[in-house]
């Protein structure tokens, strides 16, 4: 694991590769992995089955940092090597690891054995590897959700929701994205009154054309978190949309079972340099007394919003847009009741 560029390839060719070939080993870089299009689906598989990982950790590459937030989920043997100890992650500044400095004379044959000697000594180590799961997936998940936080991007988002008379929905989210920093996963949460019962079908790149690896946590909570994976990492100025579906039981129910003022919100952490352009909902409900006397308050924070409620066909159809005439990064919300 390393960053991608001219400078670390030939490091890679020149040092990197010949100590994992001097101690009998295979050197696979996780960037061969890769197409210019898509994260390949094997990705999860290639780190798990790995011998041993090396990550070079220099100038906090986030390719690098969630490829090795893996990796320590795994809990796989893994040697660290930097040019700088700031760059090294703060949960992985305990583990073992390799300093070293390009303008001194000889430091590729002194990182060469350096690596060798390491690589040797960790094999030596009986350390089981595990499966992911339970704690592993809880800091598989904080680790992502933590370097995550460190993106910066604008969102455009769509939410078409088909609902019954129970509260059970069919949704697809449509979202674009505009980094305005490296982006390469996304945190995406949905909250949802019968706990467990979120299933997601679906993550598709319109941009690439491919379904996106996605990462699922949902235990016994309300609120399922998604980490999805960019087909590719999106640089500064770089767009991406890609449609999201998941089925959720019981994700309106307190709208219908008791009759409750429903708050559909989102807050946005103040540590996320995230920016909304605006959201659009559609809400699909089957026609009755009840759904044709639905109103949709909104809480004021949008610089401008559209409501509209129809019936078509035999359903209710209510539109939800919000616009802000900046990016936005507040938290916003409206009420959906019937009256």
């Amino acid at each position: 694991m390393m960053p991608f560029n001219d400078h670390f390839q030939s490091y890679y060719e020149r040092v990197f590769s010949p100590a994992i070939q001097n101690v009998g080993l295979s050197p696979i870089k996780v960037d061969e992995v890769y197409t210019p299009t898509q994260i390949s689906d094997d990705i999860f598989e290639l780190i798990q089955n790995a011998t041993i990982i090396l990550a070079d950790v220099t100038t906090k590459n986030p390719n690098v940092n969630y490829e090795l937030g893996i990796a320590h989920a795994l809990d796989k043997k893994t040697v660290i090597i930097t040019q700088d100890r700031s760059d090294i992650p703060f949960d992985y500044q305990h583990l073992r690891h390799i300093l070293y400095d390009t303008k001194f004379a000889g430091w590729e044959e002194k990182l060469r054995e350096q690596i060798e000697s390491s690589i040797l000594s960790v094999l030596r180590m009986n350390t089981p590897t595990t499966s992911i799961t339970g704690k592993e997936l809880n800091d598989l998940f904080s680790f992502l959700e933590n370097t995550a936080l460190d993106a910066s991007y604008e969102i455009s988002k769509t939410f078409n929701i088909k609902s019954d008379l129970s509260g059970n929905c069919q949704v697809r989210q449509s979202w674009t994205i505009k980094a305005k920093s490296d982006v390469t996963h996304l945190i995406h949460g949905v909250i949802c009154d019968e706990p467990g019962t979120i299933k997601l079908h679906n993550v598709y790149d319109k941009t690439n054309g491919t379904t996106l690896n996605t990462l699922i946590s949902l235990g016994n909570e309300k609120r399922a978190r998604y980490i999805i994976f960019l087909s590719k990492l999106l640089k500064s100025g770089e767009s991406i949309s890609f449609d999201l579906d998941f089925s959720a039981d019981g994700y309106l129910a307190h709208l219908f079972s008791e009759r409750k003022r429903i708050t559909i919100f989102q807050k946005v952490n103040t540590r996320r340099n995230v920016f909304y352009k605006f959201r659009k909902d559609t809400y699909e409900f089957p026609a009755t007394d009840f759904t044709r006397n639905l109103l949709v308050k909104c809480d004021g924070s949008t610089s401008e919003e559209d409501i509209e409620i129809k019936e078509v066909n035999g359903k209710i159809i209510v539109n939800v847009d919000l616009f802000w005439s900046e990016p936005y990064s507040g938290g916003y919300s409206y009420d959906i009741y019937s009256v």
